[in-house]
């Protein structure tokens, strides 16, 4: 025959209200915060290319066979403390720094002359030297980018050479 169980065993089993308030407190607090924080946590992104490997021009000019193709030109610039050096082919443009960085608009102007020239071309080369800051790269990339013009009180934008890629200048 089974015991009956006592009432002891079960008098204080009854159970306690687990208080929640203080849990809830930390996440009504925490939840503003963490979407504040957010916001500080973006990242800019600049896209840049790897240069094409190009073929060394041949060194005497001869007549194209048909079906044989020029190697591109590369476009580069120079970027060094007291000046920005454009090269295109043979030719080579050296613009002066100047304090209040209207050598970067300069810089457009001769890229603009060169996009006239070859419309087709998309890439070009910046090579700076390893103390050259990240700012000013950035800013020199932008100006190589697209350049804003002015034709009869009307701003627009056109684009230069958007395909940029990054280099150490080792001159």
């Amino acid at each position: 025959m089974a015991y009956r169980p006592s009432r002891r065993m079960h008098h204080g089993a009854e159970g306690a209200d687990l208080n929640l308030i203080p849990i809830m407190n930390v996440f009504i607090i925490i939840i503003p915060f963490l979407l504040l924080t957010v916001v500080f946590a973006k990242t800019a992104v600049i896209d840049v290319y790897l240069p094409h490997e190009v073929e060394s021009p041949p060194e005497k000019e001869t007549e194209q066979e048909p079906g044989e193709r020029t190697p591109p030109r590369l476009l580069t610039v120079k970027i060094t403390d007291g000046a920005l050096t454009v090269g295109w082919g043979e030719r080579e443009e050296r613009i002066e720094a100047a304090p209040d960085n209207s050598h970067l608009r300069r810089l457009s102007e001769a890229l603009l002359d060169i996009k006239r020239e070859a419309p087709d071309h998309r890439e070009i080369i910046l090579l700076f030297d390893s103390h050259i800051s990240y700012d000013y790269v950035v800013k020199v990339m932008d100006a190589s980018r697209e350049i804003t013009l002015e034709r009869g009180g009307v701003k627009s934008r056109r684009s230069l050479f958007p395909l940029v890629s990054l280099g150490e200048n080792r001159e």
